[in-house]
């Protein structure tokens, strides 16, 4: 249409208003995003440890598994 389009200084200052409220948000969800994925994280960190201990105790316990099962 080739129409002229002006930008009062009011129109300029509400976009970088607008703008930062979209930043803001953006932060906060990835920031929340953030700490879900660390949470995440460290449980399946625990989880590790956990199975390793586990993995231990059935290395530990095998023989006695392995007399129970000859005597059924």
């Amino acid at each position: 249409m080739k129409r002229k389009v002006y930008t009062t200084s009011k129109t300029f200052l509400d976009f970088i208003d607008l703008y930062i409220q979209c930043l803001t948000e953006k932060r906060e969800e990835i920031g929340t995003r953030k700490n879900r994925l660390e949470i995440g994280v460290d449980k399946i960190a625990s989880t590790d440890q956990e199975v390793g201990k586990l993995k231990l105790q059935l290395i530990e316990l095998e023989p006695e598994l392995e007399e129970k099962a000859k005597t059924l």
